[in-house]
């Protein structure tokens, strides 16, 4: 039998190691808001008034989700967060196998999901910086809010030394 809620007037969380079901690895991932309900039997939880989340993704995990997804003969990631910037060097291997680097910029679009786009590409091949960028679009989103287990909307993503930090807000449900 479900039992009655009990109400948080603040809180804090934070979680750290947050695979998302694409397998993107989030360093921490923190809410902090002013009101939550919990309820037992099951177990449910929902804010009451918006509250802020804030997500952290490191150079570490960027290069283990492109290792496992290895887009389109790329291998050998290499990923620098820096500048504004994710700075990726591969091996591309067309016949032979060649060096590329690339350098892309992380847009939030539509308030839900946060894309990778494509600002240059340097490889010895013709051609090469549409296949790289088609193995890009393949990857998109690399994060949608609907893998969060609250509704929530994607309002910033900012690209600092070694990390990638997402904000916005996690939102009441519907009533």
């Amino acid at each position: 039998m479900p039992k009655a809620p009990f109400a948080v007037d603040a809180f804090t969380a934070t979680f750290e190691g947050v695979r998302l079901p694409i397998g993107l690895l989030v360093k921490t991932l923190t809410l902090t808001g002013s009101g939550i309900e919990i309820t037992s039997h099951p177990l449910d939880v929902s804010v009451t008034t918006p509250a802020r989340f804030e997500a952290t993704v490191d150079e570490a995990a960027i290069v283990a989700f492109l290792t496992k997804k290895a887009p389109g003969g790329l291998k050998e990631f290499e990923v620098e967060l820096k500048d504004g910037s994710i700075h990726v060097r591969a091996v591309l291997k067309i016949l032979v196998e060649l060096r590329a680097a690339a350098v892309c910029r992380l847009v939030v679009k539509d308030g839900r999901q946060l894309a990778v786009e494509l600002d240059s590409a340097d490889v010895l091949a013709v051609g090469a910086k549409s296949l790289i960028k088609g193995q890009i679009d393949q990857l998109n989103p690399i994060f949608d809010v609907d893998q969060l287990p609250l509704p929530a909307v994607l309002e910033a993503v900012s690209v600092e030394d070694g990390l990638i930090r997402l904000t916005g807000t996690v939102t009441p449900p519907d009533p």
